[in-house]
């Protein structure tokens, strides 16, 4: 059995190699929609873009911003640089996720902590729906804050076993900083809750020292809150409007189940788009008997230790969706699968300890977890090679509008995304100011979606384009092409 110092020489490098072999191929995939305009404000802004006013009102992420920055200062807008980044802290990400898992499995007393937390990393790293997090330069956001947040956590379950008050306070000040990476990570402290209830359950100790530790982190979060919504009013009304507070039980419990799908299955092909709209119950009924079948076997199989480390993986995914319940992921392409990262860190560890449950031969569950490694592995390099089409069709359309001048200009259709990667759902203007160093402002007047969806904007009943005497440009064929007039 290899000790601690040699596991965590094997898992270094492994995962290293893990985190590049599935997204090396995106280095040269260029910029996509949001990337040109956080490039772009952090090139004209400066570091406090985020820290306010109209460009940062919405969002208040500085440590995310200071990353743009520093990439910014070291490759200048070379989008093979911004990508390396977000490879490096897909890595850390990764590494955290081993980490956590060996502390957790070493106290559990599972058989082979060290291989079975490094597979579980591996899992994590090559998991299909980390693509839009990874393979999109604007998505690390969700990458920097998961990262922060299991680090933190790890530090907190490590004075859990041995109080240390080095550890609790890095700690908090990770917790800290990674709220101002993304404010999604505030349910930390819940984690941190349950991890408590887990060591009370598992090992019978007086833990009573760490209910203080979790009420100051409870504090943070809570300060932290309060702090947003005074510099930012609207915040309880978007919550309200469209967000957390507008959902029915029906919706919440929808979009539970559409996010426990897609974390660990890639998506749907679009053949499938009509039967899943005209049956919208299929998906979840296929969930359900897949979850039962799933218990039933695990009820069996595994042991009393096993079973709680299983409640306590569910339990940590389900409160890691908290933040992200309002917003709906696609089944059938990658769009909005960012929000799947933190959760996917639970999953890949919940079915690591599963597969383990089920199965008593180490070459055996070996194997199967090795197999669902390289499927995941195959779906999400076929993702990816969407996001690196994308950024040649920004690159494309780029170039093609810059030839004319903004005023002669109408653009009548232009790709919102390709197949889930996003194109030019936002960052046209920025990205031909990128290109040539002068401000625009082209007039776009609808979208095309992913499946070839027009998604209109409110300017299609401003311009009579029969009337007009300006060029107009539409995307056919792949490419921008000028429309002859009527």
């Amino acid at each position: 059995m290899l000790s601690d110092k040699q596991c965590y020489v094997l898992a270094a490098p492994v995962l290293l190699i893990t985190a590049v072999l599935c997204f090396s191929g995106t280095l040269g995939a260029g910029f996509v929609s949001d990337d040109f305009v956080l490039v772009n404000r952090v090139a004209s802004e400066g570091y406090y873009s985020s820290w306010g006013g109209e460009s940062g009102s919405v969002f208040f992420r500085p440590v995310t911003s200071f990353s743009y920055l520093c990439d910014f200062h070291v490759w200048g807008i070379n989008p093979i640089g911004f990508h390396l980044t977000n490879i490096l802290w897909h890595f850390f990400a990764g590494f955290a996720v081993f980490l956590l898992f060996k502390a957790i499995m070493n106290r559990s007393g599972v058989q082979e902590p060290c291989t079975f937390s490094i597979l579980a990393g591996v899992l994590f790293l090559s998991l299909a729906s980390h693509s839009e997090s990874v393979a999109w330069v604007s998505g690390r956001t969700d990458v920097i804050a998961t990262a922060l947040c299991l680090a933190s956590t790890i530090f907190y379950y490590r004075q859990l076993n041995k109080p240390s008050t080095l550890h609790a306070v890095l700690a908090f000040v990770l917790f800290s900083v990674g709220l101002l990476a993304k404010e999604s990570i505030i349910i930390t402290p819940l984690l941190w809750g349950l991890l408590l209830v887990y060591s009370l359950v598992a090992s019978k100790e007086n833990l009573r020292r760490n209910y203080i530790l979790l009420g100051i982190s409870a504090l943070i979060a809570a300060c932290y809150l309060i702090l947003r919504i005074a510099f930012n009013t609207e915040l309880v009304s978007n919550m309200r409007s469209g967000g957390f507070l507008s959902l029915s039980p029906v919706e919440l419990a929808e979009n539970t189940v559409r996010y426990t799908f897609r974390v660990l299955i890639p998506s749907l092909p679009v053949s499938l788009r009509m039967v899943v709209t005209d049956s919208p119950v299929l998906v979840p009924l296929v969930l359900l008997v897949l979850m039962l079948f799933l218990f039933v076997f695990l009820h069996k199989r595994a042991s009393d230790v096993q079973k709680r480390l299983l409640f306590l993986l569910a339990g940590c995914f389900f409160v890691s969706l908290l933040p992200v319940l309002s917003m709906k992921v696609s089944l059938f392409n990658t769009q909005s699968e960012r929000f799947l990262y933190l959760p996917g860190v639970f999953a890949a560890g919940f079915l690591t300890v599963a597969v383990v449950s089920l199965f008593k031969k180490s070459r055996t569950i070996l194997g199967i977890l090795v197999l669902v490694i390289l499927f995941q592995g195959f779906f999400l390099q076929r993702s990816n090679k969407n996001w690196k089409q994308a950024g040649r069709l920004c690159s494309s359309i780029a170039q093609s509008v810059s030839a004319y001048d903004a005023d002669s200009v109408i653009i009548l259709s232009i790709p919102d995304s390709y197949r889930g990667a996003y194109v030019f759902r936002n960052g046209l203007n920025e990205a031909v100011t990128m290109l040539t160093g002068e401000e625009s402002n082209y007039i776009v007047i609808c979208m095309l979606g992913p499946y070839g969806d027009s998604l209109y904007s409110d300017r299609e009943n401003q311009i009579i384009l029969e009337y007009t005497s300006q060029t107009v440009l539409a995307f056919v064929n792949g490419k921008m092409e000028r429309m002859q007039s009527n």
